[in-house]
C-alpha cells in the first residue's frame, strides 16, 4: 500500500516539474512562445503577463509601440553587403517571412526535418555569401535575406559623440 502512495507522489512531482519547465520555456524562449501561442492560444492569456517587455531601443520595442520615430534611422542606408561585413549590426533574431524546413537535432544528431512556419522568430547564427544562417531549436539552415525581416531589424550604428545642442 505504501508503494502506490509513493508512486502517486512521484507522478505528481513529475507533472509539477513538467509544468514549471513549460512555463519557464514560454517566458524565456521566443520560439517556444511562438509555438505555444499558435497551438495553445490560452497560454498567452495565462502566462503572457510574465513575459518581460522588450528592452528600449530593441526592434521588438519599436514594433510594440508602433511608432516609427521610436528607433532613429541610420544616417547611411545599410545594404545587405554592409550588414554581412559588420557582425555588430546583426540582429540577434529575425522573423521568417515564409516557411523553412530545417534539420531536427537531438543530442547533437540530426533525427529528421522540421517545418518552421512563417512568422516564427529564429536566431541569427551568421550572415555571409548573400544568405542568413538561422538557428532554431538546435537545427540550422541558410535562407535568403528576403525570406526574413533581417533588414528591418538591422541595429543602427553606434552614435558618434555629437556636439551638445545649444
Amino acid at each position: 500500500m505504501k508503494q502506490s502512495g509513493s508512486s502517486v507522489v512521484r507522478l505528481l512531482l513529475l507533472l509539477a516539474v513538467l509544468a514549471v519547465v513549460v512555463c519557464v520555456s514560454y517566458v524565456k524562449v521566443q520560439g517556444s512562445r511562438d509555438f505555444m501561442d499558435q497551438k495553445m492560444p490560452f497560454m498567452k492569456g495565462l502566462l503572457g503577463r510574465f513575459v518581460p517587455a522588450p528592452a528600449e531601443g530593441s526592434p521588438e520595442a519599436s514594433a510594440a509601440d508602433g511608432s516609427p520615430a521610436a528607433a532613429p534611422a541610420p544616417a547611411v542606408p545599410m545594404t545587405f553587403e554592409k550588414l554581412a561585413a559588420d557582425p555588430t549590426a546583426w540582429p540577434r533574431t529575425v522573423r521568417l517571412k515564409k516557411a523553412v524546413q530545417i534539420p531536427a537535432v537531438v543530442g547533437g544528431k540530426e533525427v529528421g526535418k522540421v517545418m518552421v512556419n512563417a512568422g516564427t522568430e529564429v536566431n541569427v547564427a551568421r550572415i555571409q555569401n548573400g544568405n542568413v544562417g538561422i538557428e532554431y531549436q538546435g537545427g540550422g539552415a541558410w535562407v535568403k535575406p528576403e525570406e526574413t525581416d533581417v533588414m528591418e531589424r538591422v541595429r543602427p550604428p553606434a552614435p558618434k559623440s555629437a556636439a551638445p545642442a545649444s
